[in-house]
């Protein structure tokens, strides 16, 4: 469910969420935000509910994290896809938990767009306590008070991208912005956050669900069609394709090891050995 709204001259998206518990359902839900966004182009959103989802495994406690992971990943990048903050939470670190209280997890949360939380003066996401659901109630909190600029990620597997250094020269060219060049600087390189995502939107976008495509055709594309002349021609074109999946499936596993080696080492520089 969804509704459009003006507040101060700005559109504002709100979508409440009730997502689905099966991956595939997910994957549906998360592409059809993320074209919905696309298509409406400007404006804040506000997405909340309840996502079935958790981004880490500090959000899961009672089940099995390593079966997650993949899910997770993939979850992070729709938030990322969706140029969207999941502020911080304030109370309990779990919105859902079994009748015995021995499964919890953070399933439950707001995304918003950075300009709704600077205008709202939004610091968190207040998690209250359980009543006859097993779902908490959320409601987010305001403070004059903010909670600190929103971090600019960068992952650095983007640099083994033959394009990345020209895409950035010709974009920091077109840009032109008048004032200090304390000013200038600033603007520059806000402006230019928002073309890498956009461009890294489209270069690295769904990582997991190429890696699995890719293995899907090669799979199905190891044994000629039933019926179909195996001559030289024919054999020659099969080779090619395999190839081409091949250094497209190696490609998106590279990606995706440097994805994940970055990561690591930022949860160790915040969690030490565990």
């Amino acid at each position: 469910m969804g509704l459009c709204a003006e507040f101060k001259g700005q559109v504002v998206y709100f979508v409440n969420i009730y997502s689905s518990c099966l991956l595939a359902g997910k994957h549906r839900l998360w592409a059809e935000l993320v074209d919905l966004k696309n298509k409406f182009g400007g404006g804040w959103w506000c997405v909340g509910g309840d996502f079935n989802s958790t981004r880490e495994g500090s959000e899961i406690m009672g089940s099995s994290v390593v079966s997650r992971g993949a899910e997770s990943n993939e979850f992070n990048e729709f938030i990322e896809m969706m140029d969207l903050v999941d502020v911080p939470s304030i109370g309990s670190r779990f919105t859902w938990s079994n009748k015995e209280g021995r499964c919890k997890s953070r399933l439950d949360r707001f995304l918003l767009s950075e300009g709704l939380i600077d205008s709202w003066s939004i610091i968190g996401q207040k998690v209250g306590d359980m009543d006859i659901s097993d779902h908490a109630p959320i409601w987010l909190k305001a403070n004059n008070k903010g909670w600190g600029p929103k971090p600019f990620r960068f992952n650095n597997c983007r640099f083994e991208d033959a394009e990345f250094m020209r895409f950035v020269e010709d974009s920091w060219k077109d840009i032109n912005v008048a004032g200090n060049k304390t000013f200038i600087i600033k603007e520059n390189l806000k402006i230019l956050r928002t073309k890498l995502r956009i461009w890294n939107k489209e270069k690295f976008g769904w990582i997991d669900l190429k890696i699995e495509e890719a293995t899907k055709k090669l799979n199905l594309g190891v044994r000629p069609p039933t019926g179909s002349t195996d001559d030289a021609s024919v054999r020659q074109e099969r080779d090619l394709d395999r190839k081409a999946v091949v250094d497209d499936l190696w490609k998106h596993l590279r990606l995706q090891e440097s994805l994940l080696r970055q990561k690591s080492r930022i949860k160790w520089l915040k969690g030490g050995d565990l």
